[in-house]
């Protein structure tokens, strides 16, 4: 089991368990931002993608073409609807290496409602720093 995962808060103890929730209230709506965070506790861990060259983090669900992904709040300006975010080819565990992931969203479809978005990685593989 890995001990990489995404938590909501950057002290890494409240998991992600379930879907992040985006309400639209109208049609004319403004983009919703949300942080969480991505890592481990264990300063003895790293983990790298099993089987590809970067660590990657995507949006999934309904509407995830319409997630915005950045490791800052200003990158988040820039960052694409839809396209996965590099978060490079090794993470590291410890509280010191904790990455915030910044989500935007902003439904194109300008549906009123509530939006679930899960964040997932690329197959992972988790080792123990040496």
């Amino acid at each position: 089991m890995l001990t990489f995962d995404f938590y909501l808060d950057p002290a890494l103890t409240t998991p992600v368990e379930a879907a992040l929730q985006f309400v639209q209230d109208d049609a004319g709506p403004a983009a919703v931002d949300k942080v969480v965070w991505f890592g481990s506790r264990d300063a003895t861990r790293q983990c790298l993608p099993d089987g590809g060259t970067d660590v990657l983090v995507q949006a999934t669900g309904a509407g995830a073409g319409d997630v915005a992904l950045a490791t800052s709040a200003i990158d988040l300006e820039s960052a694409v609807p839809g396209a996965a975010l590099s978060l490079g080819a090794i993470c590291y565990g410890g509280l010191e290496n904790v990455i915030p992931i910044y989500l935007r969203v902003l439904d194109t479809s300008h549906t009123v409602g509530v939006r679930a978005v899960t964040i997932t990685t690329n197959d992972l593989a988790e080792y123990l720093i040496e």
